[in-house]
């Protein structure tokens, strides 16, 4: 499936198999691209504007994951992670 880079808006093949794990740079398309994000939030380039329930960040996280994750795979992730 097609991804695209949220830094370099590059698409690049997103590959997951169930049981294993996600790809080393994740949801981006490189190491360079995920060394850009995270310089940008140690230079407090991005921000959370008001504080986040513990309620809401699972229903954000579970929502963010489901638009990476094929159908078939979404669910099973999700729930497992929940059981743990």
């Amino acid at each position: 499936m097609k991804k695209e880079c949220s830094i370099c808006e590059e698409k690049f093949d997103f590959v997951y198999q169930k049981g294993e794990q996600f790809p080393p740079y994740f949801p981006f398309c490189s190491s360079r691209c995920k060394q850009i994000d995270l310089a940008r939030w140690l230079n407090e380039e991005y921000q959370i504007s008001s504080p986040i329930t513990g309620e809401e960040l699972t229903t954000k996280d579970e929502e963010a994951l489901a638009d990476f994750l094929p159908d078939e795979v979404e669910d099973d992730c999700i729930t497992d992670e929940k059981k743990a």
